[in-house]
C-alpha cells in the first residue's frame, strides 16, 4: 500500500508539470490555427476587392 501511494503521489507531482504544459501547446496550436485562418479570410478579401 505505501509503494502505491508513494506511486499515486508521484503521479500527481508529474501531472503538476506535465498538464500545464499540453495545455500551452494546445492554446499556441489553437492561436496558430486562427492566425491561418486570419490571413487566408484577409487573403480572400482582397482577391475580392482587387481582382488582378
Amino acid at each position: 500500500m505505501k509503494i502505491h501511494r508513494h506511486n499515486w503521489i508521484q503521479n500527481i507531482e508529474v501531472g503538476k508539470v506535465v498538464y500545464p504544459l499540453l495545455f500551452l501547446l494546445m492554446m499556441l496550436f489553437l492561436i496558430l490555427i486562427l492566425l491561418l485562418l486570419l490571413l487566408l479570410e484577409m487573403k480572400a478579401r482582397e482577391s475580392a476587392t482587387n481582382p488582378e
